[in-house]
């Protein structure tokens, strides 16, 4: 409990705060989070999801089986509803039958969290989903309204730790306000040297939906600097392609992670954009670790790099032409592509393939793909890889490298955002991502938010691994999860 006057704790029976006199006619009791469930439905599981916020988070979670021992229940459940933060609702498929009865008391805490503004984070179970807003009363009809997190027993961690990032921290108490302030004054000699300058507000940086672009984005720690600074952090998604250098040369990003090569092209075709070169970060691995993929019935099953050029002819071949890999693929092949036309080659253009139904309805044709293919032919032994970047020459290897380099590209306005150099800037985002290598908690975070934000087909079924392993092919994080 914390006195409402001098913000002392202070224990729920007394009447009068022991630190200020002052009369306690009302107290709040401070948790991280205040879980509302069916008891009848849902009680195991809101054990479950406190027990795992406690865990993960290091949360303090009020449940009121566990932390109602004395006093009268209503007045303590609004009382704890007050002094938290955050408002948890447990919504599984039975949760809200009684809703509409009178005295329902999980319509009673919906009620006072909404009165209360705080922040509600419905959790729905499995496949919940809300009826229609004439069954709902007027409180579920607004909480049908805000973004819930979805919770699966067999993805429980990813879960909570989505739910995790809903939630927003609790406010310190008086006491702990003024301690730091105490401490504050304490150290004011000792230097502290900024990151960003002073006067920057907001850090504006590109995303892709690619693993390894994001990895790099999101395991460098970009949003552990700026909270430290108070910066706003803003992330845009934004499709690989060149539109990305666009938006960054009329200042709408900060700085990306895009093709080296493609990268300098754009500067030297547009030497007025203001974009400079930075560090090399990555390989893509669409460019590195492309993946041709043939149905294990073809006749090219067992066939060596060095002969396919020849076994090609007569053969569909299904590759997205405008991608890195068409042009990989050629140049492997030896071949432009009118001379593999005059081969009979039937270069077949598709999307960027994330299925291998293509080669069931054309058995002896040639898929090639990147590693959404590449793992759908792992978890289906009906399928064979013939060619990737482990199977080609030194010499391929190296252009293979060179032409799938990422790099760091950013505006040359954005020193004007540092305190220091931009250099030095990314030399300690790489010293923090490099640093993934001795963080296990880190690693399993940044791994959590690439199954979030990268475009993953839901048919892979075993995303975690997927991004383990390419993280270790393209940074060497972790181990090989695939042979």
């Amino acid at each position: 409990m914390l006195c409402i006057v001098c913000g002392k704790k202070n224990e729920y029976t007394n009447s009068f705060c022991p630190n200020c006199g002052s009369k306690t006619e009302k107290q709040i009791e401070i948790y991280d989070g205040f879980l509302s469930y069916r008891r009848s439905y849902d009680g195991i599981l809101a054990k479950w999801i406190k027990l795992m916020l406690e865990k993960i988070g290091g949360k303090n979670i009020f449940l009121d089986l566990e932390n109602i021992n004395k006093g009268r229940f209503d007045d303590k459940i609004f009382n704890v509803i007050e002094g938290s933060e955050n408002f948890l609702l447990v919504l599984s498929e039975n949760s809200l039958n009684d809703c509409n009865k009178e005295g329902d008391w999980i319509s009673k805490e919906i009620g006072h969290a909404l009165k209360n503004n705080k922040n509600i984070i419905p959790i729905l179970v499995d496949d919940f989903k809300f009826p229609a807003d004439s069954q709902l009363s007027a409180e579920l009809r607004a909480i049908s309204r805000y973004n819930g997190v979805h919770y699966t027993l067999n993805h429980s961690d990813a879960s909570i730790r989505k739910l995790l990032s809903f939630m927003v921290s609790s406010p310190m108490s008086k006491i702990e306000k003024s301690d730091t302030l105490e401490a504050q004054k304490t150290h004011t000699t000792v230097p502290i040297e900024r990151v960003f300058a002073s006067h920057t507000q907001d850090l504006k940086v590109a995303t892709s939906g690619l693993i390894v672009v994001d990895a790099f984005i999101f395991g460098a720690d970009i949003q552990g600097l700026c909270k430290k600074e108070n910066i706003d952090l803003r992330l845009y998604n934004v499709k690989w392609s060149k539109t990305i250098l666009d938006k960054l040369s009329k200042g709408h990003l900060d700085f990306v992670v895009y093709n080296e090569s493609e990268s300098k092209s754009y500067i030297e075709e547009t030497p007025n954009c203001g974009l400079v070169i930075s560090k090399r970060v990555c390989y893509s691995m669409g460019g590195k670790s492309f993946a041709v993929i043939v149905s294990k019935n073809s006749n090219l099953v067992e066939i060596a790099p060095e002969n396919l050029l020849s076994e090609l002819s007569g053969k569909n071949v299904y590759v997205s032409i405008k991608s890195d890999r068409f042009v990989n693929l050629c140049k492997i092949l030896g071949v432009t592509f009118n001379e593999a036309k005059e081969l009979d080659i039937h270069f077949i253009d598709i999307p960027d393939p994330t299925s291998l139904s293509i080669l069931d309805e054309d058995p002896s044709s040639v898929l090639v793909g990147g590693q959404n293919i590449r793992f759908a032919a792992h978890n289906n032994k009906n399928y064979h890889e013939i060619l990737n970047y482990d199977s080609v020459t030194s010499e391929m290897k190296k252009y293979l490298r060179d032409s799938s380099s990422n790099c760091i590209v950013h505006s040359k306005d954005f020193e004007k955002k540092l305190n220091i150099s931009c250099d030095e800037f990314f030399e300690l985002l790489i010293m923090n991502f490099n640093n993934l290598h001795y963080n296990e908690k880190g690693l399993n975070n940044l791994i959590y938010d690439l199954e979030i934000a990268c475009d993953l087909p839901d048919d892979l079924h075993d995303n975690n691994n997927i991004i383990k392993h390419i993280l270790f092919e393209t940074y060497r994080i972790g181990e090989p999860k695939f042979n």
